[in-house]
């Protein structure tokens, strides 16, 4: 009977979780935060079915009027066009004559009905009317410019308002081919840039001319493929793994409005579709996934994935190309798996994309509930609390909306809203303020003289009048290198010292990394590891003694170990008196006062390497050009005892490795 029982639970509990399962989202989503970082969360889009019909190698699909769909099937020759509720109502593409086309790739439906096919197997662009009516077509304009040489194969186009076309013709490096309603050719455009690598800089320096005209010329990524926004904005995709400008958004000038940024999960991005508030959603075909960008190119989501083991719908084989109709639904071809998948957005996705549309708009009081509700979802969205400090900002809630801000990473909005909080602290502090000056002046000026000699009355020990003195040292060095490095030159240092300076050192750098101001370091710093930051002074000081110390004394130097870590020590003065000033000074400037804290940072670090430099020509008695001669010669032993460490370290761990795994396997059969 207990057995019964319990098999009777089990089937109602599978029968409960049954719908759950069966109905769980193939592929997993993920927010992309301020700093890059993917954070898994609730789907914005489901599948939703595919489109019914027997497709052959569907690679691209458009979206049109009255949210048509047109499905350009290469294999078959054909567009298939269907109507918003996913029946099919017409096959353009004669079976004979002009209208016949060869292995179309692309196209573009025009504001008046028209239908552009770029016919890739003709050579040609061809153009049908809305009833699927052969109407022209344009072969390769007969321009001068193009030449012989010119393969005009069409692969995608787009059409503006005027009728122009903006044609990707397949592994052409000189960008768009721009053709009129009439085919005259109007010149080439939006062409990528070429990206010169650090080997062609160095065999432009070192190769003659003559030889430099045998190498292969360094020219441009293509672009693979074309669409266009609501707004007319050309959107060219190129893909590269540098993923600078991958996706461009060209304006009728030629100049991208994303400013060529580096988009994230664009390396092997295959098309972008817009929606009607701008928002990009690129296509990466390696691993199947759809990222979806704001109208500044910055990812908000990314999500699908490619099939593995079984067919499951929503996953991907080969996906080729993307669109959105009004309502927000996706429609992606897949070639691999011959069909055409849609996908609807969630109710979550609705709230969050809306929420984020009217704050781009600067509609904030209106996006103030969609963030609640998104919020009421899930909390760890840092866009809402972008959304939310900026409708704290304008209420006068300043401090809240630096906060906001500040687990937002917006460096922009925080700035503004210090500005405020900065004023209004001036405003309450400034008369205890200058109170507290005033005191501490008037005591000082009375207590000066007493203090000064009951301090020199003291009998220190000898130890700490040692300890003292060299402090003294450490300070007259900060400001008069040459004097104090002369100074230093005969001198023992206590190892005491050097371990307080080496410690310091280690303060200075955490006060770095915890304490500064955020718009100057806008990162999580819980995330931060110390010790790997404090790798990045100790790591060059301890090489450059070792470095300096073994090339000298080739060259000839005077200077001794000792002197050597004594002198580098004190090189660090700068860094640890200027930081003093940095650090604090970071946190009360805004963005706009940036350039003093930099001009500070470049003063601390230029006076860092001049004071390396100076230590190098008296420690060790050289003329000025044997001190730069060997500073070279130093720098460049650095970077080989680094290569060296790093070749013995990635050897000793498969050695490591090797034993350790050899030791398993002799445990195992033993």
């Amino acid at each position: 009977m207990i057995r019964t029982l319990r098999v009777l639970i089990c089937l109602i509990a599978f029968m409960i979780l049954l719908p759950t399962v069966t109905g769980a989202v193939p592929y997993r989503t993920y927010y992309v935060d301020g700093t890059g970082e993917y954070y898994r969360i609730q789907p914005l889009y489901v599948p939703d079915g595919v489109l019914d019909y027997p497709f052959k190698e569907p690679v691209h699909v458009h979206i049109g009027q009255n949210d048509q769909v047109f499905v350009f099937d290469k294999s078959l020759s054909k567009v298939l066009v269907f109507d918003s509720k996913r029946t099919l109502v017409r096959e353009i593409g004669d079976e004979d004559g002009e209208g016949r086309l060869n292995a179309p790739e692309g196209g573009f439906v025009h504001s008046n009905g028209d239908i552009y096919v770029a016919d890739t197997g003709n050579r040609r662009i061809a153009v049908f009317s809305a009833e699927g009516r052969f109407l022209r077509a344009f072969g390769k304009p007969d321009a001068t410019m193009l030449g012989d040489a010119f393969q005009f194969v069409p692969t995608n186009l787009v059409v503006d308002r005027r009728g122009v076309m903006y044609v990707t013709v397949r592994a052409s490096d000189q960008g768009l081919v721009r053709i009129n309603p009439d085919g005259q050719f109007l010149g080439f455009f939006g062409a990528n840039k070429s990206s010169p690598s650090f080997l062609s800089w160095v065999k432009r320096l070192v190769l003659t001319k003559e030889q430099l005209e045998k190498e292969v010329a360094n020219k441009p990524r293509p672009i693979a493929n074309i669409a266009m926004d609501q707004e007319g904005y050309l959107l060219s995709v190129s893909p590269g793994i540098e993923m600078a400008g991958n996706i461009r958004k060209l304006n009728a000038g030629g100049a991208d409005a994303l400013k060529n940024i580096v988009l994230i999960n664009s390396w092997n991005i295959v098309d972008v579709a817009a929606d009607a508030n701008g928002f990009l959603y690129g296509l990466e075909q390696a691993n199947g996934e759809v990222t979806v960008y704001d109208p500044k190119g910055n990812a908000l989501f990314v999500f699908g994935t490619k099939q593995q083991f079984a067919q499951v719908r929503g996953q991907f084989i080969y996906p080729t190309n993307i669109a959105i109709n009004s309502q927000f639904e996706l429609a992606v071809a897949d070639s691999g798996l011959k069909v055409v998948q849609l996908f609807k957005r969630t109710a979550f996705a609705t709230d969050i994309l809306t929420a984020s549309d009217l704050y781009y708009k600067g509609r904030y009081a209106e996006s103030e509930s969609y963030w609640n509700k998104v919020l009421q979802q899930n909390e760890m969205f840092d866009i809402s609390s972008q959304g939310l400090g900026r409708i704290a900002l304008l209420k006068g809630n300043y401090e809240e909306a630096q906060r906001l801000f500040q687990s937002a990473y917006d460096v922009n909005g925080y700035s503004e809203a210090f500005w405020n909080t900065r004023i209004d602290r001036i405003k309450a502090g400034m008369i205890p303020a200058i109170a507290i000056i005033l005191f501490t002046w008037i005591l000082y000026r009375l207590l000066r003289k007493k203090t000064i000699l009951l301090w020199r009355n003291i009998a220190w020990p000898d130890a700490v009048r040692r300890y003292g003195g060299e402090w003294k040292t450490f300070w007259y060095c900060f400001f008069h290198p040459y004097e104090g490095y002369y100074q230093l030159k005969g001198k023992k240092i206590s190892f005491v010292f050097i371990l307080s300076i080496l410690l310091l050192t280690i303060l200075v750098r955490a006060a770095n990394v915890y304490k500064s101001g955020f718009i100057f370091h806008p990162v999580d710093r819980s995330t931060l590891n110390l010790g790997f930051e404090l790798l990045f002074i100790f790591v060059p000081w301890l090489t450059w003694i070792i470095a300096n110390y073994l090339v000298c004394s080739v060259k000839g130097g005077e200077g001794r170990l000792r002197e050597v870590l004594q002198a580098s020590t004190f090189g660090l003065s700068p860094y640890l008196l200027i930081s003093v000033i940095i650090i604090p000074l970071s946190n009360i400037v805004v963005l706009e006062e940036m350039i003093i804290v930099n001009v500070v940072s470049k003063v601390m670090l230029l006076w860092t390497v001049a004071h390396f430099f100076v230590m190098t020509q008296v420690i060790h008695n050289f003329e000025f050009l044997e001190t730069l001669k060997n500073t070279v010669i130093t720098t460049f032993t650095i970077c080989i005892i680094w290569f060296f460490v790093i070749v013995i370290s990635g050897m000793t761990y498969n050695l490591y490795d090797f034993v350790f795994q050899l030791y398993k396997e002799v445990m195992f059969n033993a």
